[in-house]
């Protein structure tokens, strides 16, 4: 950039189904170790899903049940998936995308972990804190 730092722009994916109003936490990885001091800043410019991608559609609460349990130490949680086995052939889907986020008791997203994998009735997933304990786990999840 102008001010002699290194910029850089990159694509990835996230849910396809976003609500309006909705906020989902976004994580970034830069490879380390980075400058000290050092001061990172971002910018989301396009939320538009990709054309190549199959429709997407949000699992409803009422299609499945989760269960969170945080582990002794509050650095990970496990989370289990129990979904209607009637999804995957109602919609002709194949596929499941997993969002779980671990919050702090202030409110904050301390862990982030996503799943893309095929669509099994019972599915579990580990998120794991990167600061402090967690208190919450937030998940969002849909077919594709």
């Amino acid at each position: 950039d102008a001010g002699g730092g290194k910029s850089t722009s990159e694509g990835d994916f996230s849910l396809l189904q976003l609500l309006p109003g909705e906020e989902i936490p976004v994580y970034t990885y830069a490879a380390g170790p980075l400058a000290q001091p050092c001061s990172i800043s971002g910018v989301i410019d396009d939320l538009s899903s990709d054309p190549n991608m199959p429709a997407a559609f949000r699992i409803d609460e009422e299609r499945m049940e989760w269960t969170v349990q945080i582990s002794a130490d509050g650095l990970s949680a496990d989370i289990s998936f129990l979904f209607d086995a009637a999804l995957a052939d109602e919609r002709e889907a194949e596929n499941v995308n997993i969002l779980a986020a671990a919050y702090n008791a202030s409110g904050e997203v301390i862990g982030e972990r996503s799943m893309i994998g095929s669509f099994y009735p019972d599915l579990s997933v580990t998120v794991y804190s990167l600061s402090g304990t967690i208190d919450s786990v937030k998940t969002w999840v849909e077919l594709y």
